[in-house]
This record gives structure tokens, sequence and C-alpha cells, in this order.
């Protein structure tokens, strides 16, 4: 019985293990593989040049074979010919730099990673240009510009600075007392992953800082906008009693409920429009409870999504959004572009 029992849990194991998907599921073996990689948000162009040199034989590739592939999943592209690819055709596609999607999986539960945006091992996306005959690969479309029965214009669009995470320490993530020792085991853990390299708590010294300020700077904010979106993540490092206050310009805006241990923190919540700056604007991350140790809390991600005018400010490049609408046509006009952005403005 003892055997039949052991047998059965092996294979068992064994289908659960079959069954578990690798993450290269999207590879086609049968088709080569072009890589490249990016370093930083954008749009980029691949010209026939380039093209003819990876791949000699592009002239008889049929254009909608062509796919372009970032951490598995098909990246929309704009293909210049629908026919027979020359020397004046290219590619076009909005790149990004990498993040933290991949990330995730090492952790035995997502909701312990950091923030998604900071990678832990290159900040460089890896893309693959290939060939899928079978599919249909997804692309961008050129558009009639028709501007005839067009809805209002939206007033106000989102908009959110870059790179509101830090990177200039790490965290070794949740850690054990072992008598004096911290020990941390050979895992991804909780709150493992990039940090502000000042810590914050209740008392100050060359690495911690009592009342640690952060600024953002919101471009053209539209003060008859909805509530922005605050979002913020930040670790109580320490084995001691932890309450994190939060103020912006001046105003408590959160506090964190009063705990004992280590702990990763994420909030993600409203915040009046009223208490925003056109411009400037600060954050304030204090302690309020008992801790005394020199390393106490650290800082992982402030960031602040707003409603803004829909004027660019002389910028070539920025992040917006718009509320989505899946019944009605929305219209938006940028004013405010430099002749660059203007021969390049795109909507994704």
């Amino acid at each position: 019985m003892k055997r039949l029992l052991l047998a059965l849990l092996v294979i068992y194991t064994g289908l659960i293990c079959r069954a578990q998907p690798f993450g290269n599921e999207w590879i086609d073996y049968t088709q080569p593989h072009y890589k490249f990689k990016l370093l930083d948000y954008g749009f980029y162009r691949i010209p026939y040049s380039v093209l003819s040199a990876a791949i000699p034989n592009i002239q008889s590739v049929n254009p909608a074979h062509l796919a372009l592939y970032r951490n598995g999943v098909a990246v929309p592209i704009f293909v210049s010919s629908n026919t027979t690819l020359g020397v004046n055709d290219y590619i076009d596609f909005y790149g990004e730099r990498n993040d933290a999607l991949i990330d995730s999986f090492y952790y035995k539960t997502a909701a312990h990673q950091n923030n998604e945006y900071a990678n832990l091992l290159t900040d460089s996306s890896t893309y693959y240009l290939t060939l899928r005959p079978n599919l249909v690969n997804p692309r961008y479309i050129e558009v009639p510009n028709n501007l005839s029965n067009l809805p209002a214009k939206e007033v106000y669009c989102w908009r959110k600075p870059f790179l509101q995470y830090f990177i200039g320490a790490y965290s070794e993530g949740k850690y054990y007392s072992v008598g004096p020792d911290e020990i941390y085991k050979s895992l991804y853990e909780e709150g493992e992953g990039f940090v502000n390299s000042t810590f914050f708590g209740t008392t100050s010294n060359a690495s911690q800082a009592v009342n640690y300020a952060v600024t953002r700077n919101l471009t053209n904010l539209y003060t008859g906008g909805p509530d922005a979106i605050f979002k913020t993540s930040f670790i109580n490092r320490s084995n001691e009693f932890h309450q994190v206050n939060i103020t912006l310009n001046g105003t408590t805006i959160y506090q964190q409920p009063g705990a004992s241990g280590f702990r990763l923190q994420k909030v993600n919540q409203n915040v009046p429009i009223s208490l925003l700056n056109s411009g400037s604007n600060t954050f304030v991350y204090s302690e309020n409870g008992t801790a005394i140790s020199n390393k106490q809390n650290s800082l992982t991600l402030c960031e602040i999504e707003y409603p803004a005018t829909t004027d660019a400010a002389g910028l070539n490049k920025f992040w917006f959004s718009l509320d989505a609408d899946p019944v009605n046509k929305k219209y938006i006009e940028i004013t405010g572009l430099t002749t660059t952005a203007r021969n390049r403005f795109c909507m994704i």
C-alpha cells in the first residue's frame, strides 16, 4: 500500500510539473529571431538598411509575417509596405525600457515585490523581431484625419512624472533574527529589491532622516479635474513598533496602522486636487512609532498621477492617458509641442 501511494504521488507531482508554463511558449523554433535591446521609452524606427543587414532575404519576406516580441508578448508595429520591402521602407514601433514585470515571478507572492518598475537585473528591454506566417500579427494602422462630427474636446488628461521609484540601495528583504544575527533566506522574500539610499525614522544619523522629503513637479495641473491618484510603497525594516505618517504640502494624507515587525506597506489612494500645486509638491515621510534603531524604514516608490491640461509646455516627450470609454470616441488637442514632437506625435 505504501509503495502504491508513493507511486501515485510521483505521477501526480509529475503531472503538475508538466502543466506549469515555462515562459518560452511564444517561441517558434522553426523561425529565426533577431534580438536587440532598448534602454528608454520612445518611438523607434528600424530602417531597411538594418533590416537587410540582419535578414538578407528581407525582400522575399511577406511584411504581414513580421512580428516583434517583448516579454513573450507581441508588440504592435507599423510596416511601411504591405507588399515587398524596398530601400525606402521601415518598421516603426513604440519601445519601452525594462520594468519589473518579469521579476514578480521570482517571489512566492507577487505582492511582496517592492514596486513594478525597478527591474532587479537590468533596465534594458530585450526585443525579438521574427516571422509568424500563421498568425495575425498586431499592427498600427493609418487612420484618415477626419475632423468632422467631433465630440467636445477633452479639457484634461492624466499625467505623471517619469521614474518615481528609488534605486539608491538594495534591501535584502525580510530577515530572521537568530540571537544577535540577521539571517536571510535564499529566496526573494517580502521587501527584497531596490529602495532609497536614505532611511527615515524617529532618530537622525548619517544614513537616516527624521522627516524625509520627496519633491514631485506637476506640470500644468488642471485644478478643475478629479482627485489625483497617490501610490507609494515603503518597508518597515526593524523589528519594532512602526506607524509611518505621510504629508503632502503640509497636510497629512496617510497614516499607517501601527504594528510591530518587518513588513512591506503599499498605499494606493485618491488625493484631493485642492492639496496639489501646479509646480513643486512635497511629500514628507516620518515615523510616529516607538522605533529607535538606525535603519527603521526604507522608501521604494512615491508616485502621483494627476489631471493636467493638454498643454505639452514645450516638452518633446511626456506620458499621458485618457479615461477609458468603450462606446464613445474621444477628441484631444495637444498644444505646446516642439517641432520634433509634432512630427512624431502618436497616441498608444
